[in-house]
């Protein structure tokens, strides 16, 4: 199956980039903590970008992270590829990616959906997560409600089914300083299994570009959704 989504999504995606121009792309870095002040040495600093290509309604997305985990000491790298059919104020999407982290991999695929409604911007996915020790699956929700052209509000939510369950929930916040220079937060509580709940906090900062004011998913993967470890 992954193989099979992976060559639709070349043979779908690679004529689009090809023929088409660059429609929105974003950079930027992130920093995430648990909040007890006993477990600050677990965290993780996350730097990359995205950049999407358009193609009348069909487009292309690109995404590449590289991390860092203080606590463990481990470096992680993310990858990912979208190919996505624009119509109307919604998107559709199909994703596939590959996260690496310490000696381990994992690889991702799945679908996609986001959309907005008057102020209200959401997008969802629903991924299959294929690793070398385990396998799972992993959804996501995320909300933004806009105040006024640069406050936003909203919500994050994601759980990862695998031998070792995940479920993370956040209150986030957005504000655009210039146009086009964002910061973020996020302040949210994660339960992994056979541990205690914890609180953690993220901070970012994100320089967006083009037509589209960014891209129009998120970055997708295991690493994507672990806060500050």
């Amino acid at each position: 199956m992954r193989k099979i989504l992976l060559l639709a999504l070349g043979a779908a995606t690679l004529p689009v980039i090809a023929q088409a121009e660059i429609s929105g792309a974003e950079v930027g870095g992130q920093y995430s903590t648990l909040a007890d002040g006993k477990a600050r040495d677990t965290n993780k600093s996350t730097l990359g970008g995205a950049a999407e290509f358009g193609f009348g309604q069909f487009g292309a997305q690109i995404d590449l992270k590289q991390r860092y985990y203080g606590l463990a000491d481990w470096d992680g790298t993310t990858v990912g590829l979208h190919g996505i059919y624009h119509t109307g104020n919604a998107s559709i999407g199909a994703f596939v990616g590959k996260d690496w982290i310490h000696h381990d991999r994992v690889e991702n695929y799945g679908l996609e959906f986001a959309s907005t409604f008057g102020a209200i911007k959401y997008e969802a996915s629903a991924a299959w997560l294929d690793g070398r020790h385990d396998d799972g699956y992993a959804l996501t929700l995320d909300g933004d409600y806009s105040l006024n052209d640069q406050l936003s509000i909203g919500g994050k939510f994601a759980t990862v089914q695998t031998d070792d369950d995940l479920t993370r929930i956040g209150a986030t916040a957005s504000y655009e300083m210039t146009p086009g220079l964002i910061g973020n937060a996020e302040l949210g509580l994660a339960s992994l299994e056979d541990s205690d709940n914890e609180v953690f906090l993220t901070i970012g900062l994100k320089a967006v570009f083009g037509a589209g004011h960014g891209v129009t998913f998120g970055t997708r993967g295991l690493q994507e959704i672990l806060p500050g470890r």
